[in-house]
């Protein structure tokens, strides 16, 4: 963003660095920046795409490991390839990346199982509250930290609050 545009005017509720590398996969430019612009304003680290192509070349290329992919299934132009192609192809890159899945087709079922069967850790249906994308963040940012300080013994720390949100426990 430009020094002129609203980034500068917001005010985080956490400034403090929270170490999680975060890439954001939503072909709608404006979602994809007020999506970066909300967490960045929270303290993660994130980068982002606005099409397919050019994230897996993020993932592929750039040597960074991403903690949390936010990834919208319907990626529009892009030969058919979705939000879960990409988050697969980031499992590839590095197993320990979770992944959030937002989507206007959430009441969709067998959309749900098939996020589940990719490993999304958390779906949530546009619209959707930032409090709510936040949230979820926050419990999946402090599951890696749960599973670092206990050498794997993961515990579960989220909860299925809302309807708009569906949380797998299979983490």
């Amino acid at each position: 963003m430009n020094a002129g545009e609203t980034k500068n005017t917001v005010k985080s509720t956490n400034k403090r660095h929270k170490h999680l590398n975060i890439m954001i996969v939503e072909d709608d430019k404006y979602m994809n920046e007020a999506l970066c612009y909300v967490l960045e304003s929270e303290g993660y680290n994130v980068d982002s795409s606005t099409d397919a192509p050019n994230a897996v070349d993020m993932l592929k290329n750039t040597g960074k490991n991403y903690d949390l992919l936010i990834v919208d299934y319907n990626l529009q132009h892009f030969g058919g390839m979705t939000g879960l192609d990409v988050y697969e192809i980031a499992k590839n890159v590095n197993p320990a990346s979770k992944g959030v899945m937002i989507s206007a087709y959430g009441r969709n079922k067998n959309l749900r199982e098939k996020a589940l069967e990719k490993g999304i850790a958390v779906f949530l249906d546009k619209p959707f509250l930032i409090s709510e994308l936040i949230d979820s963040v926050e419990g999946l940012r402090g599951e890696n930290e749960v599973k670092n300080r206990s050498k794997g013994k993961l515990k579960e720390n989220l909860k299925d609050n809302s309807d708009s949100r569906t949380q797998f426990n299979h983490i």
